[in-house]
């Protein structure tokens, strides 16, 4: 370990090009000292997921305003209503800026700061950004970032960075309908206080590693994403386990064989969506009490049996899509208990009616029209 100390007089563009090229390579932690001295501590380690790295506030806004200058915008997309773009806002610092509101990144859109001026959060969904964001980007020089959020812009099916594994901060990551690519990277699970996860409708691939192995180390998670992206594998049972799980959002993943019924009884489960995984099988298990389920779509699977009585004492039940599966039996009379079911679809067409109230017989899937809801 070698410690580099830069004077006060030594040149200021040097000691930022040097200390920034340090923090790239992922071997340096800077601290500020009496009199102004900047320390560098280098480490010595070709692991760079290991190495603990600080920035100061203006490190910080420089490695904001370095990202803008690597980042092109597109000046209306689709999902830019009125072409509103939040890096417009984001001003060069000026060496002796006079005018606090420009030089202060925290003041700038899209960016959030902890009490004590460091960068917590990037909000830039939304924004028309375009193009590839690079390994060496100095966006994953912002090490105290707790929220992430690029969805809504158009990444040309770039590869996500392992370097985002920087961003050991991270709580809450939101890649959704960007334009990513390829496979995602292992390092996603290096990540271990996310909470949100969000990496749905775009052309990536979960294979190596596989969902388990991605997911393994992410336990506290209360929100799981990843609708459209090809999976093409089991469901882990180990993601019952996962006791915090609020919404678990995997629609059109190319998952396959028995779904895990023990993740129907995860104690916080408000979403559920499994809709469109046409190899996924399972049957809908006898339901407690003191679930929370507000959201349940197996819509376009194998699930079959019949649908239990039970299931009247998810009172909390708003939506239920168990349309296109090969469901037999009776609809259960106990369904129009739940009074609160806006959405109700059950058959193999979607058809406006009233929720029955009495029994009405399945038979492969499809109900009289009248027993559908939507």
């Amino acid at each position: 370990m070698v410690e580099a100390v830069f004077e006060p007089e030594v040149d200021v563009a040097m000691k930022e090009e040097y200390l920034v090229a340090c923090v790239r390579e992922g071997e340096v932690g800077m601290t500020v000292g009496e009199g102004g001295v900047r320390r560098a501590t280098l480490r010595q380690s070709s692991n760079t997921s290991e190495i603990e790295m600080k920035i100061s506030h203006d490190q910080e806004c420089l490695a904001l305003f370095e990202f803008k200058q690597t980042i092109s915008t597109q000046p209306y997309t689709s999902f830019d209503v009125g072409g509103f773009q939040k890096l417009d806002s984001w001003r060069k610092i000026p060496s002796n800026a006079s005018d606090h509101d420009s030089s202060d990144c925290c003041l700038w859109d899209g960016v959030g700061c902890s009490d004590n001026g460091h960068v917590i959060g990037l909000d830039l969904s939304q924004s028309s950004l375009h193009g590839h964001i690079k390994s060496s980007s100095s966006l994953f020089n912002l090490v105290h970032l707790q929220m992430l959020n690029l969805s809504m812009n158009d990444f040309v099916e770039s590869q996500i960075p392992s370097e985002i594994a920087h961003l050991k901060q991270l709580r809450s990551l939101d890649l959704s309908n960007s334009s990513f690519g390829g496979q995602i990277p292992t390092e996603i699970s290096h990540l271990i206080q996310l909470t949100l996860l969000d990496m749905s409708w775009n052309p990536l691939k979960l294979q190596s590693p596989s969902l388990g192995h991605l997911l393994q180390n992410l336990t506290s998670l209360e929100e799981l994403c990843l609708s459209d992206v090809d999976i093409s594998s089991h469901i882990p049972p180990s993601l019952a386990n996962f006791s915090s799980l609020k919404s678990i959002d995997l629609e059109d993943c190319g998952l396959r064989g028995e779904f895990p019924s023990k993740i129907f009884d995860l104690p916080q489960l408000k979403l559920l969506n499994m809709a469109k995984n046409h190899n996924l099988t399972g049957s809908l298990p006898e339901f407690q009490n003191n679930t929370l389920l507000e959201h349940l779509d197996l819509s376009a699977t194998s699930f079959a049996g019949i649908i239990p009585e039970s299931i009247s004492k998810l009172n909390h039940l708003v939506f239920l899509s168990l349309r296109s599966c090969y469901l037999s039996g009776c609809i259960p009379n106990s369904l129009s208990n739940i009074t609160g079911l806006s959405v109700l679809a059950l058959g193999q067409d979607e058809h406006m009616g009233v929720v029955p109230s009495l029994p009405t017989c399945l038979s492969n899937s499809v109900v009289r029209k009248d027993a559908c809801m939507i």
